[in-house]
């Protein structure tokens, strides 16, 4: 016998999917926290919590790391190098970030990572990624091949990333090796609508 889903729960989700369709298709999203106060210092002591996000599979891959709560970190982890990178770059305030890969991580295994980060400002910190104006800088390849007020997609020609903005939160997902360039960004495009629809849900209650 099928569990009956309530009206309250599909309520939720359908605001999820609205929320997180807005969001990748440059629609505005509201939700009752907002960041203030805080200042881009370049801590690695989150100035609140990220909470668990992640999925336990991305395109079928098991999720193998958490880094748990670590201020300090790229906004797009596998897009970014952080040394020298940018000294007087931005910083985020909060940050967590998870990794997926198949079998052993050797090199050419499909893998994915999902980071999240909060900023004093998202919209700025959204705009200084392709900018290089956070503290850390895109490796050298990547590139911008989309944009919306709310998210931007980028590119080093095999491996896709997509960033998205909730308020004051970016959620980040880079895809690599599975199988073509279609499929990674099909993959970090996936991950990203659903990581997102759980930050609208689940908001930082301290960002």
């Amino acid at each position: 016998m099928k569990a009956r889903t309530s009206t309250r729960t599909r309520l939720v989700r359908g605001a999820a999917a609205t929320a997180t369709a807005a969001v990748l298709a440059g629609g505005v999203v509201a939700t009752s926290a907002s960041a203030d106060g805080s200042s881009d210092g370049g801590s690695t002591e989150n100035a609140y919590t990220i909470p668990n996000y992640a999925s336990a599979r991305v395109a079928g891959m098991p999720q193998q790391y958490d880094s748990g709560q670590y201020a300090n970190m790229p906004a797009v982890t596998g897009a970014m190098a952080c040394d020298p990178g940018n000294p007087d770059g931005i910083s985020p305030v909060a940050g967590r970030q998870w990794a997926y890969y198949s079998g052993d991580g050797s090199l050419g295994s499909r893998n994915a990572s999902v980071t999240v980060t909060g900023w004093t400002s998202g919209a700025k910190a959204l705009n200084a990624i392709t900018t290089d104006g956070t503290q850390c800088t895109l490796q050298e390849g990547w590139r911008q091949v989309d944009s919306t007020r709310f998210s931007r997609t980028l590119t080093n020609g095999t491996e896709y990333a997509v960033v998205t903005r909730v308020n004051n939160v970016l959620v980040a997902v880079v895809a690599g090796d599975q199988g073509s360039p279609a499929a990674n960004k099909r993959v970090a495009l996936g991950e990203a609508a659903k990581v997102t629809g759980r930050v609208v849900l689940n908001y930082p209650p301290a960002a």
